[in-house]
């Protein structure tokens, strides 16, 4: 009788009953969690959203880059792409900056809204003077979910700022 229950319970699972232990999907972003996930992507420029353009874009620049401004006055502006290991929830994303030299002073924070679970993560920034952001320096970006009170990380990467 076990046996048949044993053989009961995996067959619920191999027909995809157990929605609690089934690893979600987000199409074809769902092979870039597997290489990229855990990091964080900043640059000057987009990135493409998607699939193979995306993962020749994450191949070609590393996760730790540096960003020069555009006049010698004002804002950084940065795109960054933010690949998590298992899917975000719905609801909004959370991005945190820190000073590389000191990482549990936070530099900045932004929420913003996701309007579905996704493995992959993609905004804009500006990084302001008057925000504490300076020539010179290294800054680690944190990018994950608020969750009970809580900051979850699900991606970091490093960005220096020329």
């Amino acid at each position: 009788m076990k046996l048949l229950a044993l053989l009961a319970a995996s067959l619920v699972v191999a027909v995809g009953g157990n929605k609690k232990n089934a690893p979600a999907t987000d199409g074809p972003n769902t092979a870039l969690a597997k290489t990229y996930g855990g990091r964080v992507w900043a640059s000057d420029g987009p990135a493409p959203k998607a699939g193979d353009e995306l993962r020749t874009w994450l191949a070609a620049h590393p996760p730790t880059g540096e960003l020069g401004r555009k006049g010698k006055e004002g804002p950084w502006t940065i795109s960054y792409v933010a690949v998590f290991k298992r899917p975000a929830a719905k609801g909004p994303v959370t991005v945190k900056f820190f000073d590389k030299a000191d990482q549990k002073s936070l530099v900045e924070e932004s929420s913003s809204e996701n309007d579905a679970a996704t493995l992959v993560y993609q905004g804009n920034y500006e990084l302001d003077p008057d925000h504490g952001f300076n020539k010179g320096h290294t800054y680690v970006l944190k990018v994950g979910q608020i969750i009970k009170g809580k900051f979850q990380p699900y991606a970091s990467g490093e960005l220096t700022l020329k």
